[in-house]
């Protein structure tokens, strides 16, 4: 047995048996979600989607949702997934295997919206009896032995999802479902605080050109799909939209060139995911562009983090809605209203931010906000903060030198383990 990968909210072993059998390991960090529901959910959730909608993902062989065991832990132990982990490839694919992987990916979106549930919140298996589940009913169309075998296996309860149960929301009595209809659990949210797949090439891998597994399915829950709907991070791509190299390529400098090649790439790989999704799947292609969806869909992103994060992506979406209120055809007035002054006030506490904001981007593929990053990673990313602490510590004087020296001590303990 080996470690293979520990992430914010789960460690990963490999296990080889005797007999050559290989196996892997998950076992959640305590944030990884409520006990017992995080874990439930989460292979009931892999199992709708391999045996019901069939998703290609790992089999669960044994799992356990609860700390009381000799493993001291909940953990699930699953087939290994075939293949090669897509962020190992992507950029090194040719347009036509990124054109066969992107037809995969709108494939598993259009199998994922093939059964319309009756209610919002996590699943799970009716065997284990949570409390405040439901039958699982279907809405729609479908095929009578898939309809029985969900409402035979499958309830809908309480939402598994971090955001509801973190820090001192765990001790509280909200609403986490099952909601019967979006403004239900909208509301919800907002009594809270005063889910989809995400694919991304981190939890896709990929065997003769074609998705052979899904992996990460913790938390994943049915919600609303006009709150959910996005491109995957995979494609998505908001830069100058280029489908073909300019006529003066040749002219260009090697660094240039590469830019450009990469721009036409994300290009063309946005271009034909939209094309693929609209032909397949009109219903999500019609909720990704939706007017100012993007817009609603990150209020309530924020609002859900507000508990936690700064209040001013929240402050600036509400700005945002209340200017364009009459396009949403919502009827009536804007229910707030934010003065000049402090509109002007909003956009003063946002420098800091904005720099914050800059910072992490410069960060990006090094280290994220929370501090994570992948274990491969890891001494490159000490070693970049060393040089940003020993560059600050030179520049800095005074007061704020000595804050910025305290904020940074850390990247010397790190520094030590590693030497």
């Amino acid at each position: 047995m080996h470690k293979i990968g520990e992430g914010n909210y789960n460690k990963v072993f490999r296990l080889q048996m005797d007999d050559g059998a290989v196996a892997i390991a998950r076992i959640p960090h305590p944030n990884a979600g409520p006990p017992r529901y995080t874990t439930a959910s989460e292979v009931a959730t892999m199992e709708f989607a391999r045996s019901i909608i069939k998703v290609p993902v790992p089999r669960v062989l044994s799992c356990c949702a609860t700390a009381k065991n000799p493993v001291g832990s909940e953990y699930i132990i699953m087939e290994e997934a075939k293949g090669t982990q897509l962020t190992q490839r992507w950029g090194d694919l040719t347009l036509s295997e990124n054109k066969s992987i992107i037809e995969d990916i709108v494939g598993m979106e259009q199998k994922l919206l093939s059964i319309s549930l009756n209610l919002l919140g996590s699943i799970y298996f009716a065997d284990d009896r949570f409390p405040g589940c439901e039958a699982a009913g279907v809405v729609g169309e479908v095929p009578t032995a898939t309809r029985d075998e969900l409402t035979r296996r499958l309830v809908i309860g309480p939402t598994a999802q971090r955001e509801f149960w973190g820090k001192e929301r765990s001790q509280m009595s909200l609403d986490r479902g099952p909601w019967k209809t979006t403004g239900e659990y909208v509301e919800a949210v907002a009594h809270r605080e005063i889910a989809w797949i995400d694919l991304h090439d981190g939890n896709l891998y990929v065997h003769d050109g074609k998705v052979s597994s899904v992996i990460d399915w913790q938390c994943a829950w049915v919600r609303p799909l006009i709150l959910q709907a996005r491109t995957p991070r995979l494609i998505d791509y908001s830069g100058e939209t280029m489908l073909r190299l300019p006529n003066n390529y040749k002219e260009l400098s090697k660094d240039e060139k590469e830019q450009v090649s990469d721009q036409v790439s994300r290009s063309l790989q946005l271009y034909l995911y939209q094309e693929r999704t609209a032909q397949r799947n009109p219903l999500l292609n019609k909720a990704v562009r939706q007017p100012h969806g993007k817009m609603m869909s990150r209020l309530l992103s924020f609002a859900e983090d507000s508990w936690d994060d700064d209040i001013l992506p929240l402050r600036e979406c509400l700005i945002q809605l209340e200017r364009n209120w009459q396009d949403l055809d919502s009827g009536g007035t804007c229910p707030y209203h934010f003065t000049a002054d402090e509109i002007r006030q909003h956009y003063t506490d946002g420098d800091g931010f904005n720099e914050t904001r800059d910072f992490w981007d410069m960060l990006e593929g090094k280290v994220d906000s929370s501090g994570w990053t992948a274990h491969d990673n890891f001494d490159n990313a000490v070693e970049y903060f060393s040089r940003l602490r020993k560059a600050g510590l030179d520049s800095l004087v005074g007061e704020e030198r000595n804050i910025f020296e305290t904020q940074t001590r850390w990247v010397l303990e790190h520094t030590a383990r590693t030497t």
